[in-house]
């Protein structure tokens, strides 16, 4: 049992073996626990104050207990007991991650294969410009990292690139509004990508996206789903890319097809149709 106050780091080259200690107590805890092994970390229950980051290619922990975040980094296996955390709950693994608590969504997405190893990953994290996850993923993770969601302008971009601390960046929604905004970013042409949703209110003041309503807000987010949705489907079905409905027009669209797809998840579930209809 290891009883400390302050930091508590431990590196290894290969392996870490904790698995019949604990770290810390309801008397003392150190505020961050950092265990780093390139292949291998085995321990039992961590508690820290702050946080606790563990990064190797297997992790097997016991109950982790932390005042503020957990980071774990795995590449082929992460598997834990109970997880709790103030803040946050970082996962990012491989081949599986098991965990008998709270975790928060990661998105993994395969690049390739092969026979004698496993197939490469892209750890894609969303929330754009706000790159302290970023930097955090960055320590922990030994593929490609990619960051989307709230990228518009093209210095931020390069910027972000520039630093290392990402491989990728990624947009959706101006895709929707230009597909050939990726190129003209590129070359240039345009330093900052379109903003539509930007430009979509449902009408002024109270029916605005800053209505002081919480369901008026909510309702706008749906008009704005509904115009990409629409344009979406244009572009799928190669259409051509008009001015788009209206936002209450795209907001009964949004909220239509909703409709329909909660009834056709539940025939998918059932096997029944649903029972409004």
């Amino acid at each position: 049992f290891i009883d400390v106050f302050g930091t508590v780091e431990v590196e290894a080259g290969n392996n870490i073996n904790l698995t019949a200690a604990s770290i810390g107590s309801s008397e003392a805890a150190p505020s961050s626990i950092f265990l780093d092994a390139d292949q291998q970390i085995s321990a039992g229950n961590l508690r820290a104050q702050d946080s606790i980051e563990a990064v190797a290619d297997l992790l097997q922990l016991g109950d982790l207990q932390a005042g503020n975040s957990l980071l774990l980094g795995a590449i082929l296996q992460a598997s834990a007991g109970s997880l709790s955390a103030g803040n946050r709950i970082d996962l990012i693994g491989g081949g599986s991650i098991l965990v008998d608590g709270m975790a928060r969504q990661f998105y993994l997405f395969r690049t390739g294969s092969s026979l004698d190893k496993p197939p490469p990953l892209v750890i894609v994290l969303h929330g754009g410009s706000r790159g302290g996850d970023a930097l955090r993923v960055r320590r922990a993770a030994r593929m490609p990292l990619a960051m989307t969601g709230g990228f518009r302008q093209r210095e931020t971009m390069l910027a972000a690139l520039e630093s290392g601390d990402v491989d990728l960046v990624g947009m959706a929604r101006p895709f929707c509004t230009d597909p050939d905004v990726p190129r003209k970013l590129l070359q240039g042409d345009i330093d900052q990508a379109p903003q539509r949703e930007h430009e979509m209110r449902l009408g002024p003041g109270l029916l605005s996206v800053q209505s002081p309503i919480q369901m008026v807000r909510g309702l706008n987010m749906f008009s704005q789903m509904g115009w990409f949705y629409d344009r979406i489907e244009k572009m799928s079905d190669d259409r051509s890319l008009d001015a788009g409905p209206g936002p209450w027009k795209a907001l009964v669209s949004a909220m239509r097809n909703d409709a329909r797809a909660a009834k056709a998840r539940h025939y998918q579930a059932t096997g029944q149709p649903s029972p409004q209809e």
